[in-house]
């Protein structure tokens, strides 16, 4: 209904309205808040209505805010006295911060959600709404600082760009168990290793998918007609309108060199990151990947230690630190080594070399530790990926991929952000192709490359017996 229409309403028709709202809640979107709801949005706030913890992948604009974020937000607001919603979108307040703007304009406005505005709104901010009925609806940004809030209900808008999934998981996801709450997890994904992705293969969210075409069909024709899809289709490229429209995360960009399905055949779903070897008579290459600027932009040092079983290289351990002094970086070096030195038969680093790599390659070897320098030249980063790009083809790479492990988690999603992201480009000057990467750091993956040299170039087992004999 329209603001006027719901305005004209007797008395004895606004309650009558307000109980088949409670009753009915798909009512109360069309009715009160006057929102186009379509099929698939009536599955929504049934999923809602129903479920404590949901999880939905559903195109850009398609309404996921309106449905989540606005409208279950003001019922609960409404019918629940006293309940508290809390708003989370991406890691920083703007969008959040809209969505609360919103919330406030309906309040305003809506002639059955006047009530809920206090004689005083004096407390009312741009982070919190206080109704006059106690009910309270706020936002936080996606960051620890979320865990002193216990809500009925938490929508998380757009979780594939949460960053850190371990803040979801320890301080996030919490907020509801103490109030026996709900929990949307709602986004576009991005990709299959994103949070959206792993909350989708939980078992404890129930979860659905929602293409914008199905069966050559618009599932929003009114809005997004098929003409308009064919158009965007071309517009925005095949990856980005399977991505957004199709909810798809297994789309690759243009010319990938490490092809998402090649990687997830890596991946073993019962393993966690670990100490432990699988044989004490397997080797360790540790591989490592040196940062020596600082700030938020600097890349991490990484140290990637694998394990060789037979024709296969199994990831088993990774580091990451920034800002390490060189001292720093020698002793986590050493303590790394400590670890596998007498789990294993033979123990090496393969360390790039350049800038500061020579001191600590110089450092660890008068310890009489194992250590190879490798080039870091464009030539030999090259080399170092096409390796990496034959060994996951080939399927020898182990990639951990326990999801009740959150560490490990969190690894093998920054692992597979990082090798899809690189692509092959053709420089404009020279015309020569080199392997780059679109992403914000590649560390991961050269740890990774760098471990994997040192696998396929390991010393013969008859060698490496015979020198623990010398």
């Amino acid at each position: 209904m329209k603001s006027q229409e719901l305005k004209n309403l007797s008395e004895e028709e606004r309650r009558l309205l307000l109980t088949r709202c409670y009753l009915n809640p798909v009512l109360w979107f069309e009715k009160v808040l006057g929102l186009t709801i379509k099929p698939f949005h009536k599955e929504w706030i049934e999923i809602l209505f129903k479920n404590n913890r949901i999880a939905i992948s559903a195109p850009t604009g398609f309404g996921k805010t309106s449905v989540f974020g606005i409208g279950y937000p003001l019922w609960l607001a409404y019918y629940k006295p006293r309940s508290k919603s809390l708003i989370i979108s991406k890691t920083i307040r703007t969008q959040s911060s809209n969505v609360l703007e919103e919330i406030k304009y309906h309040i305003d406005n809506n002639p059955i959600l006047m009530q809920l505005k206090p004689t005083d709104n004096s407390e009312w901010s741009k982070e919190k709404i206080i109704c006059s009925n106690g009910s309270q609806i706020f936002y936080s940004s996606y960051s620890a600082n979320v865990r002193g809030a216990h809500v009925d209900y938490l929508f998380a808008d757009e979780v594939s760009t949460y960053m850190d999934d371990i803040i979801f998981y320890r301080d996030v996801s919490t907020r509801v168990d103490s109030k026996k709450g709900k929990l949307a997890a709602v986004s576009t994904p991005i990709n299959t290793t994103d949070l959206l992705a792993q909350l989708i293969n939980n078992k404890t969210y129930v979860s659905r998918v929602y293409p914008a075409v199905v069966n050559n069909e618009s599932i929003w024709p009114e809005r997004y007609p098929m003409e308009w899809m064919k158009n965007k289709r071309k517009e925005i490229g095949n990856s980005q309108f399977e991505r957004n429209y199709m909810v798809n995360p297994h789309a690759e960009s243009e010319s990938p060199i490490f092809s998402l399905s090649s990687i997830e055949d890596c991946y073993d779903l019962h393993r966690c990151l670990t100490d432990d070897l699988d044989s004490d008579k397997n080797q360790v290459y540790i591989g490592v990947d040196l940062a020596i600027s600082t700030g938020t932009r600097a890349d991490y040092d990484v140290y990637t230690a694998t394990e060789i079983d037979k024709d296969k290289i199994i990831i088993k351990k990774v580091l990451r630190a920034k800002g390490l002094p060189i001292e720093a970086k020698i002793e986590r070096l050493k303590q790394m080594y400590d670890i596998f030195k007498n789990k294993a038969s033979y123990v090496k680093f393969i360390i790039d070399e350049s800038n500061i790599g020579h001191a600590i390659i110089d450092a660890l070897r008068r310890e009489g530790i194992p250590t190879e320098g490798q080039s870091f030249n464009s030539a030999a980063r090259s080399q170092l990926l096409t390796n990496l790009k034959s060994i996951i083809e080939s399927k020898r790479l182990i990639i951990p991929r326990n999801f009740e492990d959150p560490y490990t988690i969190t690894f093998t999603n920054k692992l597979t952000e990082e090798l899809i992201a690189f692509k092959e480009k053709e420089s404009r000057l020279t015309r020569i192709k080199h392997l780059v990467s679109d992403a914000a750091h590649d560390d991961t993956v050269m740890s990774l490359a760098l471990a994997c040299k040192g696998a396929i170039t390991r010393r013969p087992f008859e060698d490496y017996i015979a020198s623990a004999n010398d």
